[in-house]
């Protein structure tokens, strides 16, 4: 067990640090200050975190080229909607069309609450709520299937910790609910440990 504590540490030496930042899709997300646009960018961000890393920090670039200035202006402000019925490749299996999906399903929530914070507060399995609120869009698992829900896990972790690398701008969950299990917050990320 102490063997796997001190592994840990060495990991946590290594990549939790700002250095790390730069290479990682968790940079997107950082670009922002405000806590709706950090919201949108890590949703999506997490959204099409799957892959070889050289070629989501690629994607990621590009959505975040799409979104401007403001990732929350450009939901709120329906830039999205010229994506509808593209079935133009977005990323990998995605589509255009996929990607209108999701920021169709942000821009209803945004609509009616102040953030996703908010919105998800008071639900004890945020994870399921997300897997439920975006039901049907492509790259969410579904409820009926037993996936560990990675990337819903990654965003979380990229907003409840608060470290060198990770953003800590949710209080809803507690940082020491993340930890690996299949039905609970899993505390992972793309190559680095918790």
């Amino acid at each position: 067990m102490e063997e796997l504590r001190d592994k840990l540490l060495d990991w946590a030496k290594q990549f939790e640090t700002p250095d790390f930042i730069k290479d990682d899709p968790i940079f997107f997300p950082h670009k922002y200050n405000d806590k709706k646009d950090i919201e949108i960018s890590a949703f999506l961000t997490s959204w099409i975190a799957f892959g070889n890393r050289k070629l989501i920090m690629q994607q990621a670039e590009i959505l975040d080229n799409l979104m401007g200035n403001s990732p929350y202006a450009f939901i709120m402000n329906k830039v999205w909607e010229q994506y509808k019925e593209n079935t133009n490749t977005f990323y990998r299996m995605f589509t255009y069309h996929d990607f209108f999906c999701i920021c169709q399903r942000l821009y209803n929530i945004y609509q009616e609450w102040d953030d996703l914070e908010v919105f998800y507060e008071g639900y004890n399995n945020v994870i399921r709520e997300i897997q439920t609120d975006f039901g049907g869009v492509k790259g969410i698992p579904k409820l009926e299937r037993d996936s560990p829900c990675k990337r819903i896990c990654l965003f979380l972790r990229w907003v409840v910790r608060k470290s060198p690398v990770d953003l800590g701008i949710w209080n809803i969950i507690h940082p020491t609910e993340l930890y690996i299990h299949k039905l609970k917050y899993v505390c992972i990320s793309l190559s680095y440990v918790c």
